[in-house]
């Protein structure tokens, strides 16, 4: 023990035992390289989350820039299609014919200050609006017209903004917009009458209106020989007035030339052309019925006259019966020519149109164009009862949200009339497939150049005063429309009609105007319609929008 103690105190001390607080070292230095990674980690990451949403921003930023070009080019080029006064306002009517893509450069468009001046704000303060661009893509026929056309507008803006260091973010915006572009008013060449009704019979009954006319030629002719026999019976002074009563009368064979026989062709159309503010009653219509009260007025006139002959055969040295028989002989006369007269006038006012004229297959053709299917196909808005709403309602809103309609709007059924009064402007055809609609003294001061047609394609059609419009009856199968008018009511403008009910129709006039003629034929018989008369429409909506970032 002790030498264990000497041992010990005479030996050389050893070095302390550090291996425990070199370890601890150690694990600091590990924990602090690890802290300093993970900090240096996380701030670089921020640092780039900082510059992501930066950039984003500003891309964001680019892009509001570029959508407001391109809203502002789809509003200018609304406006520029309805503006007489806008160079694009003929461009965009320009006829397309097969073959041709019917593309058009756009370059009144592309300038755009509303959007320039969104960029002079503080907020907006680096970016750039670089490039816009305004293209019809596509343009084709509906069918066979070269000016009746749907195609799609492109339009495209680009812009950019700074996000340091002399690098720029990039949006461009394509969008879409569907264009159509139609006749605003009654097709050619039913533009161009007055009146047309395809069925003529369904008016009046031509083969019955000949019959008449036959009888009343062969009283005039009774009439004839009643005072040539009575005069042979009078006394000198008598026999005088005979023969001045029988040389006013026309011969059988004069009265016949100036009274014609009405055509009685199946089918066979009639129309009417018509001048400035010429007006057409349309009681004249249903002639059969008209000329039978003043065919019973002579027949009664006849009998009486033939009555008078037999008391001149009694007692022909009688004066007063001579002079009976002259005064009963004019009045006759006079009731025969009365009969008569409206069958010239029918002559006179309109025209027939039957197969043996080399127009039928044309017309005819045209006139069947004009059924359901056209207008759906040409139609820019198509419009029914829905969600509690009716077909009415949303024509009220269309038009509240877009102001002047133009182009055709198609409205399959509404539960409540629509009701057309007051001011209509703009270049608009209304189909209504069933239902009502009513006309109230309508568009009697709309703006020049604003033109209302109304297709009925079984639907009621109600005109109210003087309703400046044009009506078609078009082809609507086994229901057709009929059209009411009240009395003293005019449509002034034009009526088409497949058929037409002449008594619905006979207390109302159409008065002719040349306004809604939508086109004039040239030397080489080529039909064009005025640019005035076409509507052109844009979709509410784009059909697309793609963005291109980088």
């Amino acid at each position: 023990m002790n030498r264990a103690r000497c041992h010990g105190r005479g030996a050389a001390p050893r070095p302390a035992d550090k291996s425990g607080a070199g370890t601890m070292l150690a694990l600091v230095t590990i924990l602090v390289l690890v802290l300093a990674t993970t900090g240096f980690s996380r701030l670089t990451l921020m640092t780039q989350a900082g510059t992501s949403t930066h950039r984003s921003v500003r891309g964001d930023m680019a892009m509001m820039a570029a959508e407001s070009a391109v809203e502002e080019m789809a509003t200018r080029l609304r406006a520029a299609a309805a503006d007489p006064r806008s160079p694009l306002f003929a461009r965009l009517r320009g006829e397309v014919y097969a073959g041709s893509s019917g593309r058009l450069e756009l370059p009144e468009l592309e300038a755009t200050p509303s959007a320039l001046a969104l960029l002079d704000s503080d907020q907006m303060r680096g970016v750039k609006l670089e490039a816009c661009k305004a293209t019809v893509e596509l343009q084709r026929q509906f069918e066979d017209l070269p000016y009746e056309k749907f195609g799609q507008v492109r339009l495209v803006a680009r812009a950019s903004a700074s996000v340091g260091g002399g690098e720029r973010v990039v949006r461009e915006l394509a969008a879409g917009l569907e264009l159509k572009t139609v006749l605003a008013g009654i097709p050619r060449p039913f533009d161009q009458t007055a009146l047309f009704v395809a069925d003529a019979w369904s008016v009046t009954d031509f083969a019955e209106v000949n019959r008449r006319r036959e009888t009343a030629l062969g009283w005039v002719q009774t009439l004839a020989r009643a005072a040539d026999e009575a005069r042979v019976l009078a006394a000198p002074a008598s026999a005088d007035r005979y023969k001045k009563l029988r040389d006013f009368m026309p011969s059988a064979e004069e009265l016949s030339e100036r009274v014609e026989k009405l055509p009685e062709s199946r089918p066979m159309a009639l129309y009417a052309l018509g001048e400035e503010e010429q007006r057409y009653p349309l009681d004249v219509l249903d002639l059969a019925t008209r000329i039978s009260e003043a065919h019973d007025r002579a027949r009664g006139q006849l009998q009486e006259a033939e009555q008078g002959l037999e008391r001149v055969r009694r007692t022909p040295a009688n004066p007063a019966a001579h002079e009976e028989l002259l005064d009963r002989l004019a009045k006759a006369l006079e009731a025969t020519q009365a009969a008569l007269d409206p069958i010239w006038a029918f002559h006179e006012g309109f025209q027939f149109l039957t197969p043996s004229d080399e127009r039928w297959s044309a017309v005819s053709a045209e006139l069947a164009r004009l059924g359901e299917a056209h207008w759906r196909r040409v139609a820019s808005y198509v419009l029914r009862d829905r969600n509690g709403r009716t077909a009415a309602q949303e024509l009220e809103e269309l038009r509240s949200k877009l102001g002047p309609l133009g182009g055709v709007v198609f409205i399959e059924s509404s539960a409540e009339p629509i009701v057309l009064d007051g001011t209509w402007s703009g270049k608009l055809v209304l189909v209504v497939r069933d239902g009502r609609v009513v006309m109230r003294r309508t568009n009697a001061g709309a703006p020049e150049g604003s033109l209302l047609t109304v297709v009925s394609l079984g639907a009621g059609v109600e005109i109210e005063g003087r309703v400046e419009a044009s009506v078609l009856l078009a082809p609507a199968g086994a229901h057709p429309a009929v059209l009411t008018m009240a009395a003293g009511a005019e449509l002034a403008g034009s009526l088409v009609a497949t058929r037409l009910d002449a008594r619905q129709a006979s207390r109302g006039a159409v008065v002719c105007r040349e306004r809604v003629r939508s086109g004039v034929t040239t030397e080489r018989s080529t039909e064009r319609a005025r640019i005035g008369h076409y509507g052109v429409t844009f979709a509410p909506e784009f059909a697309y929008r793609t963005v291109t970032r980088r």
